[in-house]
């Protein structure tokens, strides 16, 4: 997926409204491209993505 205009948006809205964002600017990222895209992103941490509001992941197994 690309990280464009749209995703950055997405993720800097994502940093500045979610607690503990610092630090977590790749998991921002990624969650800002899966909520563009509609996407599931496959993740064993489930705590990266927890409180992202309207983003669903993938369980594996």
């Amino acid at each position: 997926m690309p990280f464009g205009p749209e995703a950055a948006e997405v993720a800097a809205r994502l940093y500045s409204t979610l607690p503990r964002a610092r630090g977590r600017e790749p998991e921002l990222a990624i969650a800002a491209c899966a909520l563009l895209w509609e996407a599931e992103p496959w993740k064993l941490n489930l705590g990266d993505f927890d409180d992202v509001p309207g983003l669903k992941v993938c369980l594996p197994g």
